[in-house]
């Protein structure tokens, strides 16, 4: 193959990498507003989750029991009637009429129970709402946080790229000099394409890190600043955990239902009140009364004991449930911490790494201009300067993140 041929072949390949670094995604890119904070950004992925309604109705049901608590009759009453007529037989003239009111009653002790009820669906839906808020504080801690490494390393690709093409120049100018092959020219044109590809991957983790930011938030902006966090100074979970707050409000929930669930097993005395009207034959006159009926169920242990079982069952998985997630939320932290412990040790050795690699990679360039080393040393100088530096300042992102990811395994919120 001529040697013309063999650059005009490479020239198109460049251009047609070219065209796609620089061709735009389907998707608008977030517009970073130094207005927009944390907390702005925290409050539109509250309104915007798909849980947010389970917070309207918890509230409305604990006002319910609560509400249900605060009457002196348990369920509601009901109206009875009696109507006697011995027409169809005998035909004497017996008539008795009766119309009353009936009204369940409390059992000594029941109306305090049916208020532990409603003070524990309300402290579920209170539990329930700070759960809620640490968990939308946690999707979007990470989200801010995906966004700021996919911007980094989208940048640092940048760099790369940029470096890469005065590579390609340098290269060429010594080629066109007589200097340097055309097999290094190729060779550098080769580097760059490479390097204009994880670009254009950078750009898609970064179109899919905006998409999942704004369907998080329904924000089409962010803060122009990435988000920074101070490291929490507890060291273990603490028991006013949200998570943790929320399944003790349920155990609390189901030692109610289960006062509950035995309550309504034992049955709730009625009392009657109503009237009645009389006669025996037609020639006597009709008598008027006043009547008080009690009903109190009595016995039943079995049945009481029965209609519990399900409900204890319950509350003891609610237990189980309570010192499975705190224990995972231990090991958590504790992952999270030698983490962090790691990224601290390591931060110093990559820094001073990257300050050696530039400048290695400084004066292999300046070399490589003047002549005086081979192409093959320039860019393995080259790639390890990217290298170092490109590990070095996501390292730093990485950092943040763990202190992040601390912060919400502790359960706290910014």
């Amino acid at each position: 193959m001529k040697q013309s041929t063999r650059l005009w072949m490479a020239f198109c390949l460049a251009a047609l990498f070219s065209s796609f670094a620089t061709a735009q995604p389907d998707h608008e890119p977030l517009r970073a507003s130094s207005a927009l904070n944390f907390e702005a950004v925290y409050q539109a992925a509250l309104a915007a989750a798909p849980e947010a309604p389970a917070n309207t109705d918890r509230k409305q049901l604990a006002e319910s029991y609560i509400a249900l608590g605060e009457r002196w009759i348990t369920n509601r009453p009901s109206w009875q009637a009696n109507y006697i007529d011995d027409g169809l037989l005998d035909d004497n003239g017996l008539r008795e009429i009766e119309a009353g009111v009936s009204v369940n009653l409390w059992r000594p002790g029941e109306r305090s129970q049916a208020q532990y009820l409603g003070s524990s669906y309300q402290q579920k839906a209170e539990a329930w709402e700070q759960h809620f808020n640490w968990l939308i504080a946690g999707r979007v801690r990470m989200a801010l946080a995906d966004n700021t490494h996919a911007e980094t390393l989208l940048v640092l690709e940048g760099e790369a790229t940029r470096e890469a093409e005065r590579l390609l120049e340098i290269t060429t100018s010594l080629f066109e000099t007589g200097a340097l092959p055309e097999l290094d020219v190729l060779q550098a044109r080769s580097l760059l394409l490479e390097q204009r590809e994880k670009e254009l991957q950078a750009q898609a983790i970064l179109v899919d890190a905006n998409r999942s930011y704004s369907i998080l938030t329904n924000l089409n902006i962010q803060p122009s600043q990435p988000h920074k966090e101070q490291l929490s100074s507890l060291e273990e979970i603490p028991l006013a955990h949200p998570y943790l707050n929320l399944l003790r409000s349920e155990i609390d929930l189901a030692q109610a239902n289960i006062d509950r669930t035995k309550r309504q097993a034992l049955g709730s005395p009625s009392l009657t009140l109503g009237v009645r009207r009389e006669r025996g034959i037609r020639q006597q006159p009709y008598n008027d009364s006043f009547g008080v009926s009690v009903n109190v169920p009595f016995g039943g242990s079995a049945a009481v004991s029965a209609s519990t079982s399900s409900a204890r069952s319950n509350k003891v998985d609610t237990e189980i449930q309570f010192a499975k997630a705190l224990q995972q939320l231990t090991v958590e932290l504790h992952e999270v911490e030698h983490e962090l412990y790691l990224i601290e040790q390591t931060l110093d050795l990559a820094a001073e790494r990257n300050d050696l690699s530039q400048r290695h990679w400084e004066m292999s360039r300046a070399a490589f201009a003047a002549g005086e080393s081979t192409l093959a040393q320039v860019v393995l100088a080259q790639q390890r300067a990217q290298s170092s530096s490109k590990k070095l300042q996501l390292l730093q992102l990485e950092q943040q993140r763990k202190i992040t990811e601390f912060n919400q395994v502790v359960g706290e919120t910014p």
